[in-house]
């Protein structure tokens, strides 16, 4: 959006920013000592600058040579120049409101900041407004202009209260395939002057398994900011998953055979042999113990056949896998010893 669209499609803010230069409720002493920041056209009218414009008025007007309204401006700039804040901010408000002179709003910008350089603080609010309206409530330059608006002692923009920082403790399981998780501990933070708020967990996440503290951190429009300190949980029940690694069928001739198995978790894992057999089936389905003519051998995650036990037998062996939060699967393991002499 357009400052130019901003500053002339919103008529209820244009009446509250130009209230200062017809009302005489905001009316302050011409004297530098005593000027309140919240200066404004009536304050620079009862000055050295209006008496000047008055006077140059009452001549060039009975002539009619100059309008009044160039004559305002002329006066008002003049004084702006000799860094007189209130003419400054007269001059911006002239251009802001067309009064007197043509609407321009990149001229009421300029007098504006002028203005908020010599400490006018209302001029600064001024600024701050357009700029939310152009930028959104979350831009960084109307903030820095509220601030210096409350240095100068223009109370509206220091009416501000810290964000309203809530926490809550999470307890929750790992996601699948990772080894923590992502989660907000905000229970319901908020602004309470409306404006939006950013957010900030710190450390970011994910999360580990086991317990983590983690740190809300909120910032509003203004820059005031506030935290809140929660725990977050993260419970791995995921199940590793191991793998044998062995064909369905071996043949006599090529061994001895190794056969490792490995093993997948989210998080860490480790696999072993707990035991196997060796058996065959004869043909009335009767299972026959090979052991003593099957030589195998296990060595932590490896089984080795060096027999295996003849044609028509079986070897299975089981594998154990056991993750870091204690979660424990079970894999069955089996190869059948086929005829050397088919499929060659």
């Amino acid at each position: 959006m357009s400052l130019r669209s901003v500053l002339t499609r919103s008529s209820l803010f244009l009446l509250s920013v130009s209230a200062c230069v017809a009302a005489t409720a905001c009316a302050s002493s011409q004297r530098e000592s005593s000027e309140t920041p919240v200066a404004s056209a009536a304050s620079v009218e009862s000055g050295p600058a209006a008496a000047g414009a008055r006077k140059e008025f009452t001549t060039s007007s009975a002539s009619g040579e100059v309008d009044p309204g160039e004559l305002a401006l002329r006066s008002y700039t003049e004084a702006c120049e000799r860094k007189h804040r209130d003419a400054c901010a007269v001059v911006s408000m002239m251009y802001l409101a067309g009064r007197g002179v043509e609407q321009a709003p990149e001229q009421f910008l300029r007098y504006a900041a002028r203005a908020c350089l010599l400490d006018h603080g209302l001029s600064c609010a001024r600024m701050a407004k357009v700029y939310r309206r152009i930028q959104g409530e979350g831009s960084a330059r109307a903030a820095a202009l509220d601030e210096r608006a409350c240095r100068t002692g223009y109370a509206e923009p220091c009416f501000r209260t810290d964000p309203e920082a809530r926490c809550m403790d999470v307890a929750t399981e790992s996601a699948p395939g990772i080894c923590g998780a992502r989660v907000s501990v905000d229970a319901g933070s908020f602004d309470p002057d409306g404006g939006p708020l950013s957010f900030e967990q710190v450390p970011p996440g994910p999360y580990p398994v086991g317990r983590s503290a983690v740190t809300l951190r909120l910032r509003d429009a203004m820059g005031l900011t506030s935290f809140c300190v929660a725990e977050v949980s993260v419970f791995d029940r995921e199940l590793p998953v191991a793998r044998c690694n062995a064909p369905e069928s071996i043949r006599p001739p090529d061994a001895p055979y190794a056969f490792q198995a490995t093993v997948q978790d989210n998080c860490s894992a480790s696999v072993s042999i707990t035991d196997y057999d060796c058996f065959k089936q004869n043909g009335a389905g009767k299972r026959i113990d090979k052991k003593d003519s099957c030589a195998v051998s296990i060595d932590g995650d490896t089984l080795r056949i060096r027999n295996t036990g003849g044609v028509g037998s079986s070897i299975t062996w089981t594998l154990m896998a056991t993750d870091a939060s204690g979660n424990v699967a079970r894999t069955d393991c089996r190869v059948d010893v086929a005829n050397p002499g088919k499929n060659k």
